[in-house]
């Protein structure tokens, strides 16, 4: 079965188009906000957002987590008031 950490990692590099190894601080990051509720879901969402706010501005693409962190708070709030 596909873990939290893998489904968010197959996510960003299929979103992306490159691989990601989380570093500790993402890993931080990831884990506390598991810890507190947050979905996968959430975090693909918060992902998807961050990089598509970004693209047509810049032509780098992330590849840290902790550089995104707050579209990932946003949405993970989201969802949980949905509930």
């Amino acid at each position: 079965m596909i873990g939290f950490f893998d489904i968010i990692q197959a996510y960003f590099t299929k979103l992306t188009g490159r691989f990601v190894m989380f570093s500790g601080r993402d890993m931080a990051l990831l884990e506390g906000w598991r810890a507190r509720g947050a979905t996968a879901v959430a975090i693909c969402r918060g992902i998807r957002d961050a990089v598509m706010h970004m693209v047509p501005r810049t032509a780098v693409i992330v590849i840290q987590i902790n550089a995104i962190r707050e579209d990932i708070r946003q949405q993970s709030r989201q969802l949980q008031e949905l509930r």
